[in-house]
């Protein structure tokens, strides 16, 4: 068994689980999205038919889809349940970090999956005993993902060569979209079917704890500690690899620096104007229904439209960033110029859809999809840019951003239901758009102003103080590292030749 083990590399291993570890995390977290229609009963959730002269197909029918759901939810309470997974989440983040930072990032990654399978196959029962024993499951499976990123950040640092950083992120957050695509399009269809709505959470919850307890089997913290792989990829990652301490209990983490270095506000701020939009995606299969007017069995459908684009997007902008790092542009105006085509377009797709009109859904649906397309641009500008400014403590800048992202995600729901509850017409929903395209012009701004694809000068205090190289390795200056930016200077090839 170790012969043929060996004979598979190990890194590409840890890839595909990682990759279907997301894609389980996420289906399990989105499907509720498009369940919670069927799940509620419209009737008693006060939801007025559309008046708006625009929606004349559906003043003229003076109707709206009806579900006989079997629970008395109404509009705002629908967005507690959506957003009460962030309340969790967001406890978490720093944490997390810090956990996976001193422990590893293995069991983290590892007992968060299978708490989240966990978790998962007890929401139907929860929703059956009562609303908030349902909000108080969402958010512990919140607490329970908080490590999720900054784990596969610590794990990335042990185990993928820097010129593959990259297009392992790409390949990895890839699994966040298609498990998206996957669960909104399956999740309708299940809920309509004769197995009905609880059937969703048994599938990715059961799917999920398999995954969890190969995780532990196959994922290992560091190469060092790998029993299947072979010596010669071990030395080969080894070599590659910068140099990370595998324990770092003793290290001392510069909080004062990171919270005073306006580049890791340009990640908060944009991670929090990312976050807003996307979670406001969450009230995509609502606002179908109920102002669109499309059957829940083709809601599903419709709503993955967005995170199917998103998916494709995600494969091409890790290798786009990468040529124009290569070729043309620094770190800091990749990223830079990458983030101009994330939020401006965006904000202006939610803008537009407002004026599409009841009788062109078409262009509607269109303009949501392009929306999210454009912000997965982010894959190439915000989202690896903790990596590119400080590679040894990216476990703790995940956790801090992500929490602004958290916070979003708690903020996005309460904001639709607020805006649409008892009355989800055109002109209320053009309230939630115009809000989010704010958030996004705004997020955008800020990020162009201030982010950097530069380590910063805080990364390497602790090795400076014990008198080492900051990466045993140096060029043009300064460390080896993923968002080197010495002109003409090959890291690629002085790696190889090292």
């Amino acid at each position: 068994m170790t012969k043929c083990c060996c004979q598979v590399q190990q890194r590409y291993v840890f890839i595909i689980f990682a990759h279907f570890g997301f894609f389980l995390i996420y289906a399990s977290r989105m499907n509720l999205s498009v369940v919670l229609v069927a799940m509620v009963n419209s009737t008693y959730a006060h939801v007025k038919p559309s008046n708006d002269p625009e929606c004349r197909r559906i003043a003229g029918n003076n109707t709206i889809p009806h579900n006989n759901g079997r629970f008395n939810w109404d509009q705002s309470q629908q967005g507690v349940i959506l957003s009460s997974f962030f309340y969790g989440y967001i406890l978490t983040q720093i944490f997390g970090g810090w956990v996976s930072l001193r422990y590893g990032g293995r069991k983290v990654f590892g007992w968060s999956l299978m708490a989240t399978s966990i978790l998962t196959l007890l929401t139907p029962v929860a929703s059956r005993i009562s609303y908030f024993c349902l909000v108080t499951v969402r958010v512990l499976e919140g607490i329970v993902q908080g490590g999720l990123f900054s784990a596969l950040n610590q794990l990335v640092s042990q185990w993928v060569p820097q010129s593959q950083v990259t297009s392992f992120f790409v390949v990895v957050y890839a699994g966040l979209q298609s498990g998206s695509v996957v669960a909104l399009s399956t999740s309708g269809y299940l809920a309509d079917s004769s197995y009905g709505w609880p059937s969703s959470f048994y599938l990715y919850g059961g799917l999920s704890f398999i995954m969890s307890v190969l995780w532990f089997i196959f994922v290992y913290d560091s190469p060092s500690q790998h029993p299947f792989i072979s010596d010669e990829e071990r030395t080969y990652i080894q070599k590659h690899v910068k140099k990370v301490s595998e324990s770092n209990k003793n290290v001392k983490i510069p909080w004062r620096s990171m919270l005073t270095s306006m580049p890791v506000w340009a990640i908060i701020v944009g991670c929090f104007s990312d976050s807003w939009v996307f979670t406001m995606a969450l009230g995509l299969p609502a606002y179908f229904e109920q102002v669109l007017d499309f059957k829940i069995e083709n809601d599903g459908l419709l709503s993955a439209l967005p995170y199917l684009g998103s998916c494709v997007v995600y494969l091409a902008i890790g290798f786009i960033s990468d040529y124009i790092r290569k070729h043309h542009l620094s770190t800091t105006y990749t990223r830079k110029l990458i983030a101009c085509f994330v939020y401006f377009p965006t904000a202006a797709c939610l803008i537009a859809v407002n004026y599409t009109g009841c009788d062109n859904t078409s262009l509607s649906v269109a303009l949501m999809v392009m929306s999210l397309c454009f912000l997965a641009l982010n894959q190439g500008a915000v989202t690896v840019n903790q990596m590119d400014i400080s590679p040894r403590y990216c476990s703790i800048l995940v956790g801090m951003t992500n929490t602004s992202a958290s916070l979003a995600g708690c903020l996005s729901p309460w904001v639709i239901g607020y805006f649409t509850n008892g009355n989800p017409t055109r002109e209320q929903y053009r309230k939630v758009f115009f809000c989010a395209a704010s958030v996004a012009t705004a997020g955008g701004l800020f990020c162009i102003i201030f982010m950097s694809g530069k380590v910063q000068s805080w990364n390497d205090m602790n090795e400076e103080k014990e008198g080492e190289s900051p990466s045993g390795n140096t060029a043009c200056g300064k460390s080896i590292n993923v968002s080197d930016e010495c002109d003409g200077y090959d890291e690629t090839e002085h790696l190889v030749r090292s």
